[in-house]
């Protein structure tokens, strides 16, 4: 009769001890949500999610010879995420102070680039790797600071293939708008000019990230997801960029441009445009001031591409097209002849010549420049056929070159000058036209190409950057021009001795051993010297490479301009394979 007795004394116990355990249980949890509740809230809040970009890397983009011209390096860029920052101000404060930089700048960057709490936003672009470690070291007292690795472009050749290659940065607002329905966003980093951007789309790397957890000190917990990056396409150039290298060197401190390429299917071997730039300050924020010096320079203007965007007036080597189109359109013959007293009457008009030449034929003409020559030949013609030649010889439009801003040139005639200034087409404006004065205007590369169809037997190449070997398969195209097979021969002895006559104009560029035909140009301007005008071929019999010089101001052609393509020549010819 004991037994319920010891039952309910076992219960109480039972009951007694499960209270005190509820009573412990109550007590923990209200030390650990009321005592200490502020602590570990902290604590929980910091374990946090955070995203990291990993930014593609761009292409590489090589020379013909397989040389690396553009390739990616690592650098590190400071970036804030803002829901790991407690104190906003001091902790900018801090960084600016680590990094001898002003906390103003600091602001403004985050304010400008600031997207949303768990995404960093970019401070500074491009620290050394000393002010890297020094961020690292002082990680604790940066809360929400983060050093971030990033491929970034280097230029090995710097300001030798600046205007060839250009160089990227950040997108701007009106380049996002046109763009961001190709997949461009916000803060994207693009090509802003050359090759970098006539083929950004191509060169560009699509970014990757991770999701990862973080603990309350930013250390990585575990990644949540990812999504690796994908490198650019390469590209392969049709450059020799030891030659480009030495072009450079000869127009050093000196303004113009200069095209090397081939006349038969229009690669390009050099193209040259000084003064230039080194097109990393553009990524570079050490280097402001540098990059404000080239912006604010409105004499040199460093930027601009004078053998792409650059327009001048052709001068004497438009004589070429109006041989051309004189010979072909039977205006003169080989035989025909003008007298040159060293100026020519029109009117009341008075058109000089550089000399007196008495009696000159084509050939003669074509090696001393004569202008009295080439004004009779002019009237001749007349404005329709030269206009019409000069088009076919492809200038007035732009060459198709795989660079952006590319100038068409201008080609006036008799339309244009009514509709543009409301006055008729006189002979005067003939004569001018006839020796590539007036209204005239070229650029470097549409002289290298005007030269190609007297040296490739009258087909009009596309000049062209791209190698068909590369990954990236250029398509050069040529068509027919109206010339014959007699009319290239005669001019192609002219622009002979024009380098090789005992009185041709650019026999300061003759080689021992090499034949080279070319013609000079003295383009009269407004104000100071002429520009300089030399452009031709080697060899004469075979020609495997053609070329335009012009100098800014540079004088005659037959001086300066001479000069440099003859060291030019010798350069290739003891340097590389172009003329094999």
């Amino acid at each position: 009769m004991r037994q319920p007795a010891n039952v309910n004394m076992r219960l109480r116990i039972l009951t007694l001890i499960i209270s005190v355990l509820f009573v412990i249980l109550i007590i923990g949890l209200w030390y650990t949500q009321v005592a200490r509740g502020s602590y570990y809230y902290n604590l929980s809040e910091k374990n946090r999610l955070r995203i990291v970009p990993i930014n593609g890397p761009r292409g590489i983009i090589y020379d013909r010879k397989g040389d690396i011209l553009a390739d990616n390096k690592l650098s590190f860029d400071v970036v804030i995420v803002p829901q790991e920052v407690k104190d906003k101000d001091k902790t900018l404060k801090t960084l600016a102070k680590l990094l001898n930089t002003s906390y103003e700048s600091l602001v403004k960057q985050y304010k400008k680039n600031r997207s949303f709490p768990f995404a960093p936003a970019l401070l500074i672009r491009g620290i050394s790797k000393d002010n890297a470690i020094i961020l690292e070291e002082d990680k604790l007292n940066l809360a929400g600071i983060v050093v971030q690795a990033n491929p970034d472009r280097t230029y090995l050749y710097g300001k030798d293939t600046a205007h060839l290659l250009g160089y990227i940065g950040e997108i701007h607002e009106e380049q996002l708008k046109r763009l961001k329905d190709y997949g461009y966003k916000g803060k994207d980093i693009i090509g802003h000019s050359g090759i970098e951007k006539f083929f950004d789309n191509t060169l560009r790397g699509r970014d990757g990230g991770m999701l990862v957890e973080v603990d309350n000190r930013g250390r990585q917990i575990r990644v949540i997801g990812s999504r690796e990056p994908v490198k650019g396409m390469d590209i392969h150039l049709t450059i020799d960029i030891r030659l480009q290298k030495f072009l450079n060197q000869l127009l050093h401190g000196r303004r113009g441009g200069a095209v090397f390429m081939d006349p038969n299917n229009g690669a390009i071997f050099a193209l040259v445009s000084s003064p230039s730039y080194d097109p990393e300050i553009f990524m570079n924020t050490d280097r402001r001031n540098e990059l404000k010096d080239v912006l604010r320079d409105k004499y040199n203007l460093p930027l601009l591409n004078r053998s792409v965007m650059g327009s001048y007036p052709p001068g004497s080597i438009f004589k070429i097209i109006t041989t051309a189109a004189a010979l072909k359109m039977r205006k003169i013959t080989p035989h025909t002849t003008f007298h040159c007293e060293g100026q020519f009457h029109l009117g009341n008009a008075t058109f000089a010549c550089n000399s007196t030449h008495g009696n000159e034929d084509i050939l003669g003409a074509l090696e001393h420049s004569c202008n009295v020559f080439f004004y009779n030949t002019g009237l001749k013609v007349g404005v329709d056929v030269l206009a019409r030649y000069a088009l076919d010889f492809g200038l007035g439009d732009v060459t198709g070159v795989e660079l952006p801003g590319e100038s068409s040139g201008h080609v006036p005639d008799r339309t244009w000058k009514m509709l543009k200034r409301g006055e008729n087409w006189y002979p005067g404006d003939t004569v001018n036209l006839s020796i590539g004065q007036g209204s005239m205007l070229i650029t470097p590369l549409q002289g290298a190409r005007m030269v190609s169809v007297i040296a490739n037997g009258g087909y009009l190449v596309t000049p062209h950057l791209i190698n068909g070997e590369g990954h990236y398969q250029g398509n050069p195209h040529t068509k027919r021009v109206d010339i014959s097979d007699e009319v290239l021969k005669i001019i192609k002895d002219g622009m002979r001795r024009v380098v090789e006559g005992d009185d041709g104009t650019g026999r300061q560029a003759r080689i021992d051993g090499l034949n080279i035909a070319a013609k000079t140009g003295t383009a009269e301007v407004s104000v100071g010297k002429s520009h300089a005008w030399f452009c031709g071929f080697a060899p004469l019999s075979n020609p495997k490479v053609a070329f335009a010089i012009l100098l800014e101001h540079g004088g005659k052609g037959g001086e300066d301009a001479a000069y440099i393509a003859k060291e030019a020549i010798e350069f290739i010819k003891g340097n590389t394979d172009l003329l094999q």
